[in-house]
């Protein structure tokens, strides 16, 4: 437990001095403030970068950069400044605010660092670009539509030569795109995985991708894991590629849908998209899920008493978490198992709150009882390691939910959701008693069904 505290000491220690290598970028810059055409749009001379670059022996732009994000941070972002003085947050942070700030009118940046500052020192920094992505989206003055146009103009593929007859590929594109070529290839993995097939995951990934781009066709599972099979190279056995797999989540309002409003969509493990975007990948839908909301757009979910979630139940809670919910794993949510916070057997409902996604992993950890989790309001998840350490996940950034409280099942009084007691969730409905004396569920005045018989595969009784 003191390593651990040592680490997060040295972590703290190593924040206060990059505030100070920002501070002092800033103030190199503004010492170095260009006139007419000697400066950089970021305001500094043009000439700045290439002294930084030699003192500090850096690229020319890597130079550019730094003075970039220190002026916006020193400048823009007192807070983030502070959380950095304080230890409370990193230089990878930090740049994450920075630059999703930087094209935003001075009068948004306070609602911007209002909104993504506070708890992002506890999140992934994946999760810290999510969340300033959505909030940028949401204040930007100009529409995602154009932005989008715009950004698309600059897609591009590289090639980069590494050691030992290795390459990569690096491609910029559509996020529509990217996803749905990732998916195919995760799939069409995934379907040749077998008893017989040596080969991991990734390595059929990269075999996949090679061989559809070569051929057209993708490598049949190994057996004896010849060479020529193994390396995916051409003339090796094939099959063509299967079926589609789980998909993607898009989230819409029903207007954008119909074209009715250009409200941005949202797609899984991405962000915002443009509705058009958005209007495009739903032509590819088989199934739709509705969600009801209130006046405020958040969602509700009714409680049900099954100890197998509905599948619609089980597509509600991935479009809330989007990835695993163990602290710093980013898994997809459509790769992850469906997990009762408090279990089934100890009086844990089968209900949004009491739900969220692990990856298979994570899933078979908290299973053992190497961390256990508790279940707070908005669809926060609180770990508690072995040592004792405590870590809050969130939803991944967008899905704003007024959640169910429900209390343990019947005959299992002394389980409790988490909240019970601290600052509950809130609650969904109101809770009568019948004449037989059970309780009853209603929602908006209204009287839920019993739901002991329901078909797990039903409809949310919306």
């Amino acid at each position: 437990m003191r390593r651990l505290d040592y680490l997060k000491a040295a972590a703290r220690v190593e924040a206060w001095v990059q505030s100070c290598q920002v501070q002092a970028l800033n103030r190199f810059a503004l010492l170095r403030t260009g006139q007419g055409g000697d400066r950089d749009p970021e305001g500094f001379s043009r000439f700045a970068p290439q002294e930084i670059s030699a003192h500090l022996s850096t690229g020319e732009a890597a130079a550019r950069t730094m003075l970039a994000d220190a002026s916006q941070i020193c400048t823009n972002l007192p807070g983030t400044l502070q959380a950095m003085s304080r230890g409370d947050l990193d230089l990878a942070r930090a740049k994450a605010l920075a630059r999703g700030s930087a094209d935003l009118p001075a009068e948004c940046l306070e609602d911007f660092e209002a909104a993504v500052l506070p708890g992002a020192r506890d999140i992934t920094l994946d999760s810290v670009r999510s969340r300033a992505r959505r909030m940028r989206d949401r204040l930007h003055p100009e529409s995602l539509s154009e932005r989008h146009r715009r950004a698309n103009e600059s897609r591009d593929l590289q090639l980069t030569d590494q050691d030992d007859g290795m390459a990569e590929l690096w491609i910029r594109m559509s996020a529509d795109k990217a996803h749905l070529v990732f998916d195919r290839i995760q799939s069409t993995a995934r379907s040749l995985q077998g008893p017989g097939e040596n080969r991991t995951l990734p390595q059929l990934r990269a075999d996949v991708f090679s061989d559809l781009l070569l051929t057209g066709a993708v490598p049949a599972a190994e057996q004896a894991a010849p060479a020529a099979v193994t390396s995916g190279a051409p003339g090796s056995a094939r099959r063509r590629p299967g079926s589609a797999g789980p998909g993607l989540l898009v989230t819409m309002p029903l207007t954008a849908l119909l074209g009715l409003s250009e409200e941005p969509g949202d797609l899984a493990g991405h962000g915002p998209i443009p509705p058009d975007m958005g209007r495009q990948l739903s032509q590819l839908a088989k199934s739709w899920l509705l969600v009801l909301t209130d006046d405020q757009g958040q969602a509700i979910a009714a409680a049900k008493k099954l100890r197998i979630p509905p599948e619609w139940l089980k597509r509600l809670v991935r479009i809330r978490d989007r990835r695993c919910r163990f602290p710093g794993c980013r898994r997809a949510a459509r790769y992850c198992e469906i997990d009762h916070v408090i279990a089934w057997e100890d009086g844990g409902w089968t209900v949004l709150e009491n739900l969220q996604c692990l990856c298979k992993a994570h899933h078979a950890a908290k299973t053992a009882g190497a961390s256990s989790a508790e279940a707070g309001p908005n669809g926060q998840i609180t770990w508690t390691t072995r040592t004792g350490h405590r870590k809050t996940t969130f939803p991944d950034e967008g899905w704003d939910s007024v959640l169910p409280h429900i209390g343990p099942r019947e005959g299992k009084g002394e389980a409790q959701v988490e909240g019970e007691g601290k600052g509950t969730a809130s609650s969904v409905g109101n809770t009568a008693r019948a004449g037989d004396g059970k309780p009853k569920r209603t929602l908006g005045g209204i009287e839920l069904p019993d739901d002991e018989d329901t078909d797990p595969n039903a409809p949310p009784p919306f």
